[in-house]
């Protein structure tokens, strides 16, 4: 069985398509990964095959744009803006992509991009494997790509790319086209449980996170070795997050005021103060597992994934959510009694220190970042979405072969 794994969006997004892909060619499958070069590394760690679409500096180029983070309160042409430049243009290469990748009745699709893929599946009729990465229940609780991407519908332009490219293929709208065979909730039901809505055919899984990197490990900046003092901050706004030089600054000021080691992540060079005090360091990428490993405390953006790999380290986290699915994610982690929500337009000096010193000197925060790190242990959700591949895997064969001889 060949299954191809089309990837679009952040590190947050794709990493776990990634990690699934692998832990699926070790069990033997034919896993192909469409996505970015940005991500080429990452994909060849895992051991799949890779194919490119787009340039590096499309990706960087979705890295540095500010708008991706004040997306609460635009407009649909705002929005349409932002996709416009970042996403609608890959949407025929990456269909180019998976047609060359295809083999009739021999092939499976496993993703979280929307667009493309639902449309190829359509069109060429193959079995649809959709991944949610994050729950977000507080905007929509049915996966339905009108709740996704409210604007994509039966309403769209005769020109609107997405329009277009369904007409190119012979479809029609793609409101009713989204039928997948399965789809696999890449989160715990501890963190989030069903709902009543859900379709039947939803599976939840667990955190997919990495697994290559053991926790003995030290992370790397430049070349050499960066050992944490005994208690340090890590700071984040993840990997698709500019317009944060202010966040920055004021991680700054609260660890020279706490006198803590502070570590700041990100890779936009330019959200960071060239010159920084002594108990500062600037890290533009390191594996979160090593790097959480060595902290006291976590203060991030709320992405899932993030948020997951803290948990897992055991470290208390503060939550600051700038968008989409982050402000879910945050509560619901303040919800296991692991971290505090701070709102972005709350993040100032005193209280950024008031939250750092309630999560560093509380004991219950500590009992349950123990607890759920504990729990943590005892799930792995890439075996458990790939055990779907291998229990639901003859049923999936005669899904793909039936639709191979119907089409003859």
């Amino acid at each position: 069985m060949r299954i191809l794994s089309c990837c679009w969006g952040s590190a947050g997004d794709i990493s776990p398509q990634i990690y699934l892909g692998g832990e699926l060619a070790r069990r033997g499958y034919d896993v192909h990964v469409i996505t970015n070069p940005y991500f080429e590394d990452l994909v060849a760690s895992s051991n799949v095959a890779f194919t490119p679409v787009g340039t590096r500096k499309d990706h960087e180029d979705l890295l540095a744009d500010s708008d991706l983070f004040m997306s609460r309160g635009k407009t649909v042409d705002q929005v349409e803006e932002v996709f416009s430049r970042h996403y609608y243009p890959f949407l025929e290469p990456l269909c180019v992509a998976l047609e060359s990748l295809y083999i009739p009745g021999h092939t499976c699709l496993l993703t979280g991009e929307l667009i493309a893929s639902i449309s190829f599946s359509e069109f060429r009729e193959v079995p649809l494997i959709s991944l949610q990465i994050s729950p977000d229940i507080a905007q929509r609780s049915q996966f339905d790509p009108r709740r996704i991407l409210p604007w994509v519908g039966s309403t769209m332009s005769p020109n609107h790319p997405v329009t277009r490219l369904r007409e190119g293929m012979g479809l029609s709208t793609i409101s009713a086209a989204y039928n997948p065979v399965k789809i696999l909730c890449l989160w715990p039901e501890w963190f989030a449980p069903p709902q009543a809505d859900w379709p039947f055919n939803t599976l939840n899984t667990g955190f997919v996170l990495p697994s290559s990197v053991s926790p003995g490990d030290k992370p790397r900046n430049d070349g050499s070795e960066c050992e944490a003092p005994e208690k340090s901050i890590v700071f984040t706004t993840g990997s698709v997050a500019s317009g944060q030089a202010e966040f920055f600054i004021t991680a700054i000021e609260v660890c020279q005021r706490l006198g803590i080691h502070g570590r700041l992540v990100t890779p936009n060079r330019d959200q960071v103060p060239e010159r920084l005090p002594s108990n500062i360091e600037y890290i533009p990428h390191v594996p979160f597992e090593v790097l959480f490993s060595q902290a006291s405390l976590v203060v991030h953006h709320g992405g899932i994934g993030t948020g997951a790999i803290a948990l897992a380290a055991g470290v208390p986290q503060i939550l600051c959510p700038l968008a989409g699915d982050q402000f879910y994610n945050a509560h619901r982690f303040e919800s296991l009694g692991v971290g505090k929500v701070i709102a972005a337009r709350d993040i100032s000096c005193e209280p950024l220190i008031e939250a750092v010193q309630e999560m560093l000197g509380c004991p219950s925060v500590a009992r349950q970042c123990a607890h759920w790190k504990s729990r943590m242990a005892e799930q792995n959700g890439a075996r458990l979405a790939a055990d779907f591949f291998d229990r639901d895997l003859a049923a999936l064969a005669n899904t793909v072969a039936g639709a191979a001889i119907d089409r003859r």
